[in-house]
């Protein structure tokens, strides 16, 4: 879909502008063709070209397109056909310009000829225009015919019509719409999110509203960059759905799983050496919790005058030196903040020192998951902030929102690039 950003709304004074024309897989949501051109290029001449494009990257073919009526062009419709892609796409309204509009006339594309509403014959010209043809009548068929007075113009007495190329299949493709059921609804809905979100989200929280630097290129090149830094997101998304599968997370929290995806599984587990240090059982998930971030809430749920000491004892239990004394620190952990909570009673302070202890038993065994690697492996696993190569599987987060935070870094102070060849260079 394609979407123009610029100042061209009423009554302001016209700005330049361009347009992103871009390809969304409806499975992930990954960015898989983008374009950039200026604000007066229609979406139909470039629709065709990105799914050609889409479907290289993919290296499949494309069997479902959606979009919105915007790109409701016969040569669209056309386009689509031929290429065997199903058209998911709101027919855009006739419009009614003359009391005998287009539609009362038919069009005949095996003789190629159009029939009028009381039967006379329109035969092409030979002039031709860049995007149809025109079919007109003879005088003596119009003259005495009872729908002159409103079929024809005041200065003329013929009456001539432009038929469109590929107008029978925009002829088909409005009848698929009255036809359209509850698959072919959900599919568009789904379009609305999908592929229109996409827009927003790089409007809203990657800068793409304005341009960074003037020109086309840099336009394309800004554009590239956030195509990228979006794909990076949808990257970790589907890496932890991978994970999940991977260690046996229960069916009802994880999506499901692709054809691509299962061979993607295959491959990791058909490499131990890779995993050798995790040894999950049936049913479990390995989900480390960042021990900093239960700190803080430790020291949240804690009385000021006692967070002092809720961080030595902390930090006393996270950092011994085997899980059994980890386990014993815990215990004792709970339960001297329980007889804490029995102690500033008085002070008003019991139901604060409370939240803390139970903040910590909610966390339960997922802040100690690091117990269970090496522990040449716990400083790297204690917390997702510190990317580690020995345990990709536990900090894959934190390494793909740091390359996020890069490219947006860099997207706003290094646009200006030689071409748009040089962009895989950033990454």
């Amino acid at each position: 879909s394609g979407r123009q950003h610029g100042d061209q709304r009423a009554n302001r004074r016209l700005a330049p502008c361009h347009k992103q024309h871009g390809v969304v897989e409806d499975l992930c949501g990954v960015i898989v063709a983008v374009e950039v051109t200026t604000g007066e290029a229609n979406e139909g001449d470039h629709i065709l070209e990105r799914l050609d494009t889409a479907a290289a990257t993919l290296g499949e073919p494309i069997g479902v397109a959606t979009a919105d009526a915007g790109y409701a062009y016969a040569k669209v419709f056309g386009g689509l056909e031929a290429r065997e892609i199903d058209a998911i796409i709101p027919t855009k309204a006739e419009p009614i310009k003359r009391k005998v509009p287009l539609r009362r006339f038919k069009f005949d594309a095996r003789h190629d000829l159009v029939k009028c509403p009381r039967g006379k014959i329109l035969r092409p010209k030979t002039a031709r225009i860049s995007h149809g043809r025109f079919f007109v009548t003879r005088v003596r068929e119009c003259k005495g015919c009872d729908l002159a007075a409103l079929c024809l113009s005041p200065s003329r007495n013929t009456r001539a019509v432009v038929i469109v190329h590929d107008y029978p299949a925009l002829l088909r493709a409005r009848r698929r719409r009255e036809r359209w059921g509850d698959d072919e609804n959900r599919l568009y809905r789904r379009h609305r999110w999908r592929s229109e979100g996409f827009h927003g989200e790089a409007k809203t929280w990657h800068g793409l509203a304005r341009a960074v630097r003037r020109g086309l290129d840099n336009m394309r090149i800004q554009a590239f960059l956030t195509a990228a830094a979006i794909n990076l997101k949808r990257l970790a998304a589907a890496g932890f759905s991978w994970l999940h599968r991977l260690f046996n997370l229960p069916s009802q929290t994880c999506p499901p799983m692709t054809s691509r995806q299962d061979i993607f599984i295959k491959w990791l587990s058909d490499q131990p050496h890779r995993w050798k240090t995790l040894q999950p059982g049936p049913g479990t998930a390995f989900f480390n919790s960042p021990t900093v971030h239960k700190h803080r809430n430790l020291l949240g749920h804690s009385p000021k005058r006692m967070q002092d000491e809720v961080t030595e004892d902390y930090r006393d239990m996270i950092y011994a030196d085997t899980a059994a004394e980890i386990e014993k620190r815990r215990r004792a952990f709970l339960r001297k903040w329980r007889l804490k909570c029995r102690a500033v009673a008085p002070f008003g302070d019991a139901h604060i020192a409370c939240r803390a202890v139970d903040s910590l038993e909610e966390a339960g065994d997922r802040l100690f998951t690091f117990t269970r690697l090496d522990p040449s492996q716990w400083k790297s696993a204690r917390t997702t902030n510190a990317p580690s190569r020995r345990m990709p599987e536990f900090t894959c987060q934190a390494v793909i929102e740091r390359l996020n935070g890069e490219f947006r870094r860099r997207i706003k102070t290094q646009t200006v690039l030689p071409c748009t060849e040089t962009v895989p260079m950033l990454l």
